[in-house]
């Protein structure tokens, strides 16, 4: 499986609701994107105790206080790949500009497919997504950004707008690698590493 083992993109990958029914099973949601319908540019910024929180539509990301300007570059690479897929699940579109702009390798075809499969299913995603990433490590052009992740709110929906599933509370922890080309920092891998985690001060 490319881009590492995605828990509740592969479920739906694979199974995709056998390309409807496993959409509209009763068990939690467990993979979620967020709603679009507001622009992804940023739209407020709150500081609190060195750590910066931008909402950006239905995003909203706590940085870490302690980055230098690479570490910066990452995780603004790293917000950036979020709105597009945000977007995208919202519109339930494998081609959407944002998205691609923002993946490379093996994650590109990789949420390509996952979002065709909503497409032929008349599916989307939507719903607040709240990401608090710690400092990014960086090893020459590979980053990685580890979350834990509040998707609680990121619920597939069926095509009237309905969620399909009952929403999942866990938290989930996210290992994102992202590779450097030239000037921008685009994800390359997402892993679901567990749920249940517990966000950073």
């Amino acid at each position: 499986m490319p881009a590492g083992s995605l828990r509740g993109f592969a479920a739906l990958v694979a199974v995709a609701c056998a390309l409807v029914p496993a959409a509209c099973s009763d068990q939690p949601d467990r993979v979620r994107l967020g709603d679009s319908s507001e622009s992804p540019s940023v739209g407020a910024s709150a500081s609190t105790a060195g750590t910066r929180t931008i909402t950006a539509g239905a995003l909203t990301i706590t940085l870490p206080a302690a980055t230098d300007s690479a570490q910066g570059s990452v995780l603004t690479g790293y917000q950036a790949f979020w709105e597009g897929l945000l977007e995208a699940s919202a519109k339930g579109d494998p081609v959407e500009p944002t998205l691609i702009a923002t993946t490379t390798g093996a994650a590109r075809p990789f949420f390509a497919n996952y979002l065709g499969t909503l497409r032929v299913a008349r599916r989307t995603q939507s719903g607040p997504v709240r990401l608090r990433p710690a400092v990014p490590s960086i090893d020459g052009p590979v980053a990685t950004v580890t979350d834990c992740a509040d998707l609680s709110g990121l619920r597939v929906r069926d095509s009237g707008g309905r969620p399909v599933r009952p929403p999942d509370p866990q938290t989930t922890q996210i290992r994102v690698e992202l590779a450097s080309q030239g000037a921008k920092w685009l994800v390359r891998s997402y892993t679901e590493v567990g749920r249940g985690c517990r966000p950073g001060p």
